[in-house]
């Protein structure tokens, strides 16, 4: 099938001719030559060569944060008598986490001067650099942030090429640009050569091969989570708890969920699926799984996919409730 949904590291990321010659404005002389001596690398780069950039102490805690889609901002260097890395965009879940532990573990801790969360452990040891490693744990998979709506993406691209002019607040700003006021979206993403970086069902531009792949990344984590408990429940013939769907997967869905739901066809098309048995949309939903497992869908339409088994667990909650109500 085309377009196959591929979940990347970073590490087939292509860094082009421009970037590369980018990179050594970043550089700074030191010991180690060029290796780690970089004021800021952007984070594909790093993920791609982890060695040249970051000093091996950090090396796995970074990894663990990457393979949570959480962005590493930056890590300790020699010069430094401890081990630290920052972290940025992470989500409000993983926010909270670090918050608490703010209050009874030093290990973590927010960067004032860089408005960035960390971890941070005394030493520069093996041993320390396993220890850096273990604060990781306690961190939550999350979907990435990296993204544009298609309003956004759109408004911006009317820009290219505008007018530049100062507020009356002394900002610098663009005017749109009147050759591009009937721009479409198709347009913008053909005109920066964007289009593999689009997913039409959620109306999203992300930012790069790699955010795109965190992002599809997540979503075969989520429905991995769902899938677990849906065999749960076929196992135990629907007697489990039904709110574990509700409370977590469909409760952070729930936005796309409305959505879905404003559509007069979808809730109909939700009263129709109620005449199946519980059993029998658990196993369509979990064969629908099974197959974003075996890769079987595209980007574009994995989005759909994602849709139509939210319709079918909201299907099965909603006649889990009316038995409920009946008894």
């Amino acid at each position: 099938m085309e377009d196959e949904v591929e979940f990347v590291d970073g590490t087939d990321i292509e860094i082009s001719e421009e970037l590369e010659k980018e990179l050594g404005t970043f550089l700074e002389p030191g010991e180690h030559g060029s290796k780690y001596n970089y004021t800021y690398v952007p984070l594909e780069y790093v993920i791609k060569e982890p060695y040249e950039y970051i000093i091996p102490e950090c090396i796995d805690a970074c990894k663990a944060f990457w393979d949570k889609n959480i962005e590493t901002f930056m890590v300790s260097n020699y010069d430094d008598d401890a081990l630290y890395v920052l972290i940025m965009n992470i989500s409000k879940e993983n926010e909270d986490i670090v918050k608490k532990l703010m209050k009874e573990d030093p290990r973590y801790f927010y960067d004032a001067y860089r408005e960035a969360y960390g971890i941070r452990v005394n030493g520069m040891s093996k041993g320390d650099s396993f220890e850096l490693l273990t604060l990781v744990d306690v961190f939550k998979m999350q979907d990435t942030t990296r993204y544009q709506s298609e309003e956004e993406y759109l408004c911006e691209y009317k820009k290219t090429g505008g007018e530049m002019y100062i507020d009356d607040e002394g900002r610098i700003l663009t005017k749109e640009n009147p050759l591009l006021k009937d721009a479409t979206i198709t347009d913008a993403l053909s005109a920066n050569n964007c289009d593999n970086l689009y997913i039409k069902e959620e109306g999203r531009i992300y930012e790069n091969e790699l955010f795109l792949s965190w992002h599809l990344k997540y979503l075969k984590y989520e429905m991995n989570i769902v899938k677990n408990y849906l065999v749960s429940l076929r196992e135990n013939n629907i007697n489990s708890d039904i709110s574990y769907i509700r409370d977590t997967f469909l409760s952070s869905e729930m936005d796309f969920l409305k959505e879905i739901l404003s559509n007069y066809k979808n809730r109909d098309y939700i009263k129709n699926l109620n005449k199946f048995s519980s059993d029998a949309l658990i196993d369509a939903a979990i064969k629908l799984m099974d197959n974003i497992d075996s890769g079987v869908y595209s980007k574009d339409e994995l989005e759909k996919i994602e849709k139509d088994i939210i319709l079918y667990l909201s299907a099965i909650i909603d006649k889990k409730d009316s038995k409920s109500k009946i008894k």
